[in-house]
């Protein structure tokens, strides 16, 4: 049986990848993810916290939790003119 905040994570990481949740758009709130999967605000705080470690997604104070935009990926070995 998977825990309640694996799932709303699968859920947003999900939908953050399909590009159904664009970049720096805002999240769901707390209150709102744990209404619709049935579940505490903890367990949802739960899910957007793992996400934050992950870096798929950051929190603003007193704002929200909006999706991060892409990783800059830098190769030193390269060349640029």
């Amino acid at each position: 049986m998977v825990p309640a905040y694996i799932n709303i994570r699968d859920f947003l990481s999900l939908q953050i990848q399909q590009g159904i949740i664009p970049i720096h758009s805002k999240l769901p709130s707390e209150r709102d993810l744990a209404e619709q999967f049935a579940t505490t605000r903890i367990t949802a705080r739960e899910a957007l916290s793992k996400l934050e470690a992950e870096g798929v997604i950051y929190r603003s104070n007193r704002r929200g939790w909006f999706v991060c935009p892409a990783r800059l990926h830098y190769d030193p070995s390269t060349r640029v003119n």
